[in-house]
């Protein structure tokens, strides 16, 4: 899902647990900018692949055949479910987990609430002056195993809590099974049980004429991985087959995960059941309501597969907005489908949710997914340009395949899936619109490609010390989550597209997908993939990248140029020793220059100062270095005249994080129009440069070209020796301003 963005950091009031806030009236303001900001970070359009077949949906170890009722009137759940599951482990058990997801908003003290403020609320006393009972909960009323004979034995079951012994949490439990469960063996399980959907706090719920049923059924966990349901983690499950039966008032719009079976059948009480079967997918969820309308349309994707016929659900009134969706998710299923792999449903429910519920927006399920909160005003000023809805939708379409197929333990590993999505977001959005334009345009600016992402990492940065590759996901140091998880491996994806070729990385993408589809890789299944279709520079630097707990700031850190005096004392000359005075100093310069300065042969002479590096494993001495490079030739710097037998010296200092796999470009300017390039291996903490040349220095910079997208802190990239300060106060501080509100806005990451 796209992280929380309810929150500017300018917000003068105290925050909780170091965590800013957001009133609930600025909740679309900051999520209008934030779905299509985090497409700032990666590159451009689909790949030109040639279509590859599609994947077919594998045999599944379990099954779900569920029948449901909700009261909308009472938020009521009630349902029986049959499970059969069979030991694929490996390895005997004596029990069984349980997750029961809809307890982390049964009070105040859940794992889930006690870790996060609720949603877009203030205090508890702000949600309950909206809806004074906003608390959801389940409860399993019996659980029995069935056996082949047709008979039935209870089983007993009691909540658990693994991760932080909160014994006010029941978001997990645990089923006894009566004697060991072998290697193969198959139990079936029945299970009644009620509940009811909370308000719309987080991801989940409804009120009224809308619902959002996520996460709403007790669900068989993974055995040995199975976590409570932590704030700032989504979920992990095994593939299955569901058969699911629900049943809402007559009148009443359902979508679901998966294909309805047949028409809805009406009851004779005033309820009408809606059958959905899905297989080979790790959850279902479901909309329901009263006042939706529906749109669909068919596309058949580039890059292969079947064609995919898509449903829109929205509140009525909102037809207008249909094309913008379709576009939108056209791209995205062109892109991943040519970029990564065909989409192997052929079949997918987009949710656009009212305003009032928009707490439901933003959130992944397989063939199913929640958008932004739909309003006519996405059509006009200011909306309009930013294009939240489409950068939404393109994210969480991402999540079909990177935690929906590839499916990555979002608990543990919560940067391979969220990161994915947000690299991949950036490329659809750019089959979508196109060149700079795909990361919108606010208050007249364009939010250039990969330039919001630095900014805001630049702004994050004093946060961030730890690597990327950590777990579990919802121990990340606080207010750093959505920068790890989102930003920095988005960025960091760009920064390797950048060096080693768009083609190189949908290549890794590709046998990824291929190989890890239906399964649960890791960072070391991904990095293993990238070494066999990259190389091993290319699974370095992102070893690197994802492990390296700072982040790669370089900087010209100094840079200034001087006429050249020849040195006081006696100095040798081209006829034998001079003696320089003070008096005599001007008169002898052109004289006493050393022959390096004088590029007969048009390269320009430069002296490299580099202290060498040390490791655990491996050194490098120190060196000073000269020696020549060749020189592009440009135009002159306005108004630079040359001045016979004047010389110049320049220096140069350069910083940077001394990783061992993030070689950079260096680029130095002079007046004459001269440009030199200089590639440093960047593994030293700083590199000192000097020129002598008849012209001076006019401007240093490192990554001239952007390669190093993850490189938090663009503005200290380079320095003028006569800055332009207009420029850099008007572009710098209107972005930083941007970047400093959306750093805040991260805090709240769901």
């Amino acid at each position: 899902m796209l992280p929380d963005a309810r929150s500017p950091a300018s917000n003068p009031r105290p925050p909780r647990d170091g965590t800013a806030r957001a009133a609930g009236g600025r909740w679309r303001a900051w999520r209008s900018v934030l779905g299509t900001l985090l497409a700032a970070g990666a590159a451009a359009a689909a790949s030109n692949a040639p279509p590859t077949p599609a994947l077919e949906l594998p045999p599944t170890a379990i099954s779900y055949r569920i029948d449901a009722r909700l009261e909308p009137a009472t938020r009521a759940l009630a349902g029986t479910e049959e499970i059969r599951w069979t030991n694929a482990t490996g390895a005997p058990l004596h029990s069984l987990p349980l997750h029961l997801y809809l307890n982390a908003f049964a009070h105040q003290r859940t794992t889930w609430l006690s870790e996060q403020q609720i949603g877009r609320f203030d205090a508890v006393a702000e949600l309950l002056a909206e809806e004074p009972d906003p608390w959801g909960w389940i409860e399993p009323k019996s659980i029995v195993l069935r056996g082949p004979d047709g008979r039935e034995r209870p089983l007993s079951w009691r909540p658990v809590q693994p991760d932080d012994g909160n014994p006010l949490d029941r978001s997990l439990a645990e089923i006894a099974l009566p004697g060991p469960l072998a290697p193969g063996e198959t139990v079936t399980l029945a299970i009644a049980f009620e509940g009811r959907l909370p308000y719309p706090i987080a991801r989940t719920g409804g009120a009224r004429d809308f619902f959002l049923v996520g996460q709403w059924y007790p669900k068989i966990g993974v055995p040995g991985a199975a976590r409570q349901f932590h704030s700032t983690t989504e979920f992990f499950a095994e593939f299955a087959d569901f058969d699911v039966t629900f049943r809402v008032p007559s009148g009443w719009l359902v979508g679901a995960t998966g294909r309805p079976e047949g028409p809805p059948a009406p009851g004779t009480d005033g309820f009408v059941a809606h059958r959905f079967t899905q297989r080979a997918v790790h959850d279902f969820a479901l909309v329901a309501g009263s006042r939706l309308a529906e749109a669909t349309s068919r596309h058949a994707p580039q890059g292969g597969g079947p064609a995919v016929t898509v449903r829109y659900l929205f509140p009525r009134g909102l037809e207008a907005l249909v094309p913008r969706w379709q576009r939108a998710t056209e791209a995205a299923l062109d892109t991943l489908g040519a970029g990564v792999g065909p989409y192997p449903y052929d079949h997918l429910t987009e949710v656009f949710p009212p305003s009032w519920a928009q707490e439901t927006a933003g959130m992944e399920y397989p063939t199913f997914f929640t958008g932004s909160d739909a309003d006519l005003a996405d059509l006009r000023f200011p909306s309009a340009g930013l294009r939240f809805q489409e950068g939404t939708l393109v994210h969480e379409f991402a999540h079909e395949y990177f935690y929906g197929l590839v499916a990555t333990n979002e608990q543990e590993e919560a940067y391979l899936d969220e990161g994915f999505s947000t690299y991949w977001q950036a490329r659809a959005m750019e089959t979508l619109f196109g060149g700079d334009e795909a990361s919108s345009v606010l208050l007249g600016r364009p939010l250039l490609r990969g330039g919001f992402g630095r900014v805001a990492l630049g702004f994050g940065n004093e946060r961030i010390k730890e690597p990327i590759a950590r777990s579990p996901s919802w121990l990340y140091a606080p207010g750093t989550l959505g920068l790890q998880v989102y930003i920095r491996v988005g960025q960091t994806l760009e920064t390797a597209e950048k060096r080693f070729g768009r083609e190189t990385i949908d290549r890794v993408f590709r046998a990824f997908y291929a190989r890890w589809a239906f399964r649960h890789p890791t960072l070391a299944d991904f990095l293993a993939v990238a070494r066999e279709q990259g190389g091993e520079p290319l699974a370095a630097f992102l070893a690197e990248a994802y492990t390296t707990a700072r982040q790669p700031d370089f900087a010209v850190e100094r840079a200034t140029t001087a006429r050249w005096q020849a040195p006081l004392g006696r100095v040798p000359g081209p006829s034998g020793p001079l003696e320089v005075k003070p008096a005599t100093r001007e008169e002898h310069a052109a004289a006493l220059a050393p022959e390096d300065a004088r590029e007969t042969d048009g390269t320009v002479f430069l002296e490299v100062a580099d202290p060498g590096w040390t490791r655990a494993d491996a050194a490098a001495p120190g060196s000073i270095a000269r020696r020549r490079l060749p020189a592009v030739r440009g135009p002159a710097e306005p108004g630079y005249e040359a001045e016979q037998g004047a010389f110049y010296e320049s220096r140069v200092r350069v910083t940077g994080p001394a990783w061992q796999h993030l070689p950079v470009e260096l680029e130095f300017r002079f007046a004459d129009g001269a440009v030199v390039t200089e590639t440093w291996d960047g593994r030293a903490p700083w590199r000192a440069y000097r020129f002598l040349r008849t012209a001076p220095l006019v401007a240093a910079r490192v990554d001239p070209r952007g390669t190093i997208a993850i490189d938090p802190d663009e503005l200290n990239d380079g320095r003028r020796i006569e800055p332009k300060p207009g420029l850099a106060a008007d572009w710098g501080s209107w972005l930083g301003g941007l970047a400093g509100w959306f750093v805040g806005a991260l805090t709240l990451w769901l």
